[in-house]
């Protein structure tokens, strides 16, 4: 089990955070847990800096994250199973692996299950009950650690209203999709809170051999409270508190397609994946404390603590063979199918997570001369543990397709990985902006100090009373990142910055931490309708870190280890514009956003992830060439808009030239369409069709075979507003 929280219970900051009572309306906190607070302010900061508010992501009503950061440049994704259940999002070139290379963060805390011992982010916050989307890459995200190589992803939760307001949604689709979503609120001069409670889900779009459900079903429950002083103290001051609560059960499973079955049925799943199924559950608490000290000085600190539970329970191996290697030999595809006996090793991948920490940022706006400073000092410590205890059973495929548990072969709990690794680790930082006149500088810099522990009991230790072999490590580092921004004239901006990047090796490695070079540059323009810019990046690794995980399809290494893959580059190239005009009574909304990446491995390596790699080779999953386009028309009673998304092929394992045809996932172009009409002051109804075209394509091979996109999915909804 965990170790004590050593900074003491939440009520212990409950306790630090009496005195004089509280107040602040909703805008004021919401600058306490977000990054810039709206796209005004994201287009002004020396970095790259994007900003997705609650009305654009209400305009295609999204539940797929994936759709939501597809049109921000710089981000890299790969699909998966085509809801967006766990992401797949890098930045930059980092990798998109399980969000495992980016800093992510809700509300400014951590929310992985487990961002230093475990870094995959196999809980990703629901995105129907998201307000907004923040995205820093560059110098802006260094005080942002641990990961600050490509940046930091900021999930802004929604956050108490300032009068009284709620909602319901309520929503259907093909493949059985269902949304039932409703949140209300309210606040008084001293007091407010919010709560919001969201199910959605589907039958699924596959078609299993056999029958049987391929869909998916989530909970997520949020509360907030809040209070504060009231107008007449001596001193601002708010107290929080933010619960959650999420669950999913989900018949999702790793195993892909031949291609020869791929072409003849995108949407088939083999018999053999009939037993798949993850099952998760979150729980989360904060408790935050807000002060304005002085005019010009303030304190925000927040104690934080989150549990997470997963089982993915899915087909791993094949009369012996993992299920990657298996759809290389016919005869077990045969046995896959249901038509030839078999047996099949279903491995249950156990794990528990703890993630808890406290964080505070001193936050001071002065003058010097003619510069103006806004200076935040802050401080986290965070401890986090994954606890892996799994097993494998053993089934009996039939030739009928039967799938029946082998009772000799149903193996005990922690008889396959039985261990626990923890970490903890303490992180300072100062950065300041200081303008003068046409002048915006942003520097800073980050010291973090981590420490983790392993603790391995082996597979014949499933009751962890003997002694567990262990391993430790220890790293230190300081992340130092400077940016400029020079307004050239009111509507022509230049940028430029450089910073250091950086990410631990994992638990007790001998890895090297991952650190690199950032560099970009580039222009922004601003009119009265139109914002656009264009900035160039490059990173030059020293060492990047191959990560063994089961959903890259690693099969030759150790679970959660990091291994040394050597120098490499990434360069690339984002552009945006957003261009909007009134006409015939009418907004025309129009946006447009590119990225171009180059990647290109500098050492030769050999690991489990990656396999042989040689110098010159392309990294893996990251398209070359992103295209994203929108138009809309917005009128008082109905608007619709339509979106397209150009995705280049992607390489699925490393390599140089052309793309064998089964090493590659299918360029593609998704359009997706969706309207809204206001039948009542309150009420609206809205249609989303996702895959306009019911474009086919492979979206990716890992870790077992071809996968598809979604196909051409309609949904209808009603919002009551009251």
């Amino acid at each position: 089990m965990y170790r004590p929280f050593r900074l003491g219970t939440v009520a212990a900051l409950v306790g630090l955070a009496t005195g004089t009572a509280v107040a602040q309306d909703d805008s004021q906190r919401l600058d306490q847990v977000s990054i810039v607070g709206s796209q005004a302010e994201a287009q002004q900061q020396p970095g790259s800096v994007q900003y997705v508010g609650e009305e654009r992501l209400e305009d295609h009503e999204y539940t797929d994250i994936n759709r939501i950061v597809r049109e921000i440049p710089g981000v890299n994704f790969q699909e998966e199973e085509g809801y967006g259940l766990r992401p797949n999002i890098g930045l930059r070139g980092t990798g998109v692996g399980r969000t495992s290379n980016v800093t992510l963060m809700e509300d400014g805390v951590l929310i992985a299950p487990a961002p230093y011992s475990a870094s995959s982010a196999y809980y990703f916050p629901s995105a129907p009950r998201l307000a907004g989307v923040e995205v820093t890459k560059g110098p802006a995200s260094i005080q942002y650690g641990p990961r600050s190589l490509g940046g930091a992803i900021n999930l802004l939760s929604r956050p108490i209203p300032g009068d009284k307001r709620g909602q319901v949604d309520v929503a259907g689709g093909e493949d059985g999709y269902y949304k039932l979503h409703g949140h209300y609120g309210e606040s008084g001069e001293t007091f407010g809170g919010m709560i919001e409670a969201l199910r959605y889900g589907a039958d699924g779009f596959k078609d299993l051999d056999g029958g049987g459900d391929t869909g998916f079903d989530k909970n997520d429950i949020l509360a907030k409270f809040r209070m504060n002083s009231g107008a007449d103290a001596e001193r601002y001051q708010e107290l929080t508190v933010k619960v959650g609560y999420a669950d999913e059960t989900s018949n999702m499973s790793y195993l892909g397609l031949t291609d020869e079955d791929f072409d003849d049925d995108p949407y088939r799943r083999y018999r053999a994946s009939a037993r798949d199924q993850m099952n998760n559950e979150h729980k989360q608490l904060q408790v935050g404390h807000y002060i304005e000290l002085d005019r010009g000085m303030e304190l925000d600190t927040t104690a934080y603590y989150n549990e997470y539970f997963r089982n993915w329970y899915k087909l791993d191996s094949v009369n012996g063979t993992g299920i990657g290697d298996a759809l290389e030999d016919p005869g077990l595809v045969s046995v896959m199918k249901g038509n030839t006996a078999g047996n099949l090793d279903i491995k249950a991948n156990n794990r528990n997570y703890v993630s808890q920490g406290i964080q505070t940022a001193l936050g001071l706006d002065f003058t010097t001369g003619g510069a103006e400073h806004d200076l935040t000092l802050g401080a986290r410590y965070h401890e986090d543990e994954v606890d892996r205890f799994q097993w494998v059973d053993t089934y009996d495929m039939g030739a009928d397709g039967s799938i029946t548990l082998d009772s000799a072969n149903a193996d005990t709990p922690g008889t396959e990985s039985n261990r626990i690794r923890e970490t903890e680790a303490l992180a300072l930082y100062a950065h300041d902006t200081v303008t003068m006149g046409d002048w915006r500088i942003q520097g800073g810099i980050r010291y973090e100090n981590i420490q983790g522990d392993e603790k391995d009991y082996g597979t014949d230790d499933p009751g962890r009373t003997g002694s567990p072999e262990t391993a430790s490590s220890d790293q230190s580092v300081v992340v130092p990142g400077v940016g400029a921004t020079y307004n050239v004239t009111d509507g022509w901006q230049l940028l430029a910055g450089v910073h250091k990047g950086f990410a631990p090796a994992g638990v007790g490695s001998d890895a090297d931490p991952e650190e690199a070079i950032n560099y970009e540059a580039g222009t922004r323009l601003f009119g009265r309708n139109y914002t656009a810019s264009v900035i160039g990046f490059y990173n030059d690794y020293d060492n990047l870190l191959a990560e063994c995980t089961a959903s890259r399809g690693s099969d030759a290494c150790n679970i959660g280890d990091t291994e040394n893959a050597g120098a490499a580059e990434v360069q690339g190239l984002e552009a945006s514009l957003d261009y909007a005009v009134e006409a015939a009574g009418s907004q025309w909304p129009f946006r447009v956003a590119y990225t171009w990446t180059d990647t290109e491995f500098g050492s030769a390596s050999d690991t489990g992830t990656w396999g042989n790699v040689e110098p010159g080779d392309e990294m893996p999953y990251l398209a070359e060439h992103q295209l994203f386009a929108s138009a809309g028309v917005v009128r008082s009673d109905w608007q619709a808009h339509l979106s397209a998304k150009y995705m280049d092929e992607m390489r699925t394992s490393p390599g140089s030239g052309s793309i064998p045809g089964d090493e590659g996932t299918d360029a593609h172009t998704v359009f997706d369409l969706a309207g809204e009409y206001r039948v009542t002051d309150n009420g609206r109804v809205y249609v989303n069709v996702e895959n306009l075209t019911d474009e086919e394509y492979v979206a990716a091979r890992r870790p077992a075979g071809a996968r598809p996109g979604m196909p051409r999915t309609a949904k209808v909804g009603w919002k009551m507003d009251f």
